[in-house]
């Protein structure tokens, strides 16, 4: 049927090793069949270890029964596992006149590919690196100087690059030179150490792309371009101009294209081969995409802030004035309609307003892209159908609104920041009992 199965998630404390030796007990109860007596270990290799992981389909039941794992507290000082974030304490600093921009939060949030591990980048330039199989912070470092953001795993699970948070007033201090507070960081968190500086940029970079299956990454710049990079090399392979203050670019997962956003929500596809290899420095686009046509956007501040593909490249996710916009953009598809306007056929999930702060938000497609899950201005967390953009399920718990939300690329986890960074996994417990509660025959009433 075309959906796809994802292996159940990794354990983060022990709620998730609850949720994992309820599920084990269900097989146990099917099969007859029972691992070693330590729970432990056992809750440990049915979460966590890659070959007895379970297969679990990703569907609307299985979404509706997400729930909180984990919660790190990043202002309180406490790390606690479960228990609801401090919303008291919250409340009471505002009483207290701290200003929530003094308040450490997420800047973004990147999953690694292949191993248990995530990385988070906060305001207060702090670099976090979670085991989530664990559900630990096992290393905490910093770049005091120059600020951490828009951050992102390499292919190697210790090793990231990411963006300065500095400003514009930052670049004018005689403490920075331009060049450095607009490099790009190849950080080794092994070590902690600076493998390599990317420069090129003259102003700020809003936005970096890792590309999935090679060495390269494209980055998107105040300046007016965006540049092609290589982790082996410290100069930009390619340079595109762009018609564009706050361009924002993203990879696809195979390599094939990349997507560039502008302010007038149009959003061009290029061929990432032809780019890479001197062909389209032009500007050409191979597609051109506007997102909602009848929707009029003037200034910077509804800027497109994120673009993503999905997993199989049928589908992009993008954000624009704090709205979500899905579209179709499967070449089959793009050739039958002459291009593609976001909202045709797949709908729009509409944000209303924005965050506290006036920071927009960063959607994820689950693993399948049949999902996106984002935040949302009420302080929850959504997901919506890809296909329709219809809401499916809200998770409530944050104690402001979620800016970052990702869903792990193997595992049923997503991982949600505001002024706390969560981690959420299904009850497949609960999931079970709703299906075969929905599956039940209706019994006749008796004369």
């Amino acid at each position: 049927d075309g959906a796809a199965r994802c292996a159940s998630s990794a354990r983060p404390g022990r709620a998730m090793a609850a949720m994992a030796a309820r599920a084990a007990d269900r097989e146990h109860a099917k099969t007859g069949a029972r691992p070693e007596s330590n729970s432990g270990a056992h809750a440990s290799a049915i979460a966590g270890s890659p070959h007895m992981q379970r297969a679990v389909e990703l569907t609307d039941q299985v979404v509706k029964t997400f729930r909180r794992a984990k919660v790190f507290h990043l202002n309180s000082g406490s790390n606690s596992g479960g228990g609801a974030p401090d919303k008291k304490s919250v409340e009471g600093k505002e009483q207290g006149g701290i200003h929530v921009h003094e308040w450490n939060r997420v800047e973004s949030i990147d999953f690694h590919l292949s191993e248990p591990y995530m990385v988070a980048a906060t305001t207060d330039h702090a670099i976090q690196l979670y085991d989530t199989r664990e559900g630990v912070l096992k290393q905490t470092l910093y770049s005091t100087k120059y600020g951490v953001s828009s951050i992102q795993f390499t292919h190697h699970p210790h090793a990231v690059v990411y963006t300065s948070s500095k400003n514009a007033e930052d670049a004018r201090s005689s403490v920075f030179r331009a060049d450095e507070l607009h490099a790009i960081r190849y950080h080794s968190l092994y070590d902690n150490t600076y493998i390599r500086y990317f420069k090129g940029h003259s102003s700020r970079v809003l936005n970096l792309s890792m590309s999935h299956v090679s060495d390269i990454f494209l980055s998107a710049s105040v300046d007016r371009s965006l540049k092609l990079w290589d982790l082996r090399e410290a100069t930009p392979r390619q340079t595109l101009q762009v018609s564009s203050s706050h361009p924002c670019v993203a990879i696809d997962k195979q390599n094939a294209c990349f997507a560039v956003g502008k302010e007038t929500g149009d959003i061009a596809l290029y061929d990432l081969r032809k780019f890479s290899d001197g062909s389209t420095v032009d500007g050409t686009p191979f597609e051109k995409i506007s997102v909602v046509k009848d929707l009029v956007f003037s200034s910077d501040a509804e800027a497109i802030r994120h673009m993503s593909f999905s997993r199989d490249g049928n589908w992009l996710v993008c954000i624009k004035g704090n709205r979500i916009f899905m579209s179709d953009v499967n070449p089959m598809n793009l050739q039958k309609r002459g291009g593609a306007q976001a909202g045709d056929g797949a709908g729009w999930a509409h944000i209303q307003g924005a965050t506290d702060d006036g920071r927009g938000f960063e959607p994820s497609f689950s693993p399948d892209g049949r999902y996106v899950v984002s935040g949302h201005e009420d302080n929850s967390v959504r997901v919506y159908r890809v296909e329709t953009g219809e809401r499916v399920s809200t998770w409530s718990g944050h104690v402001r609104a979620p800016t970052c939300a990702k869903w792990a690329p193997r595992n049923l986890l997503v991982a949600t920041g505001c002024y706390n960074l969560a981690l959420w996994v299904p009850d497949l417990d609960l999931a079970n009992l709703n299906v075969t509660a929905a599956s039940a025959p209706k019994q006749e009433p008796r004369n």
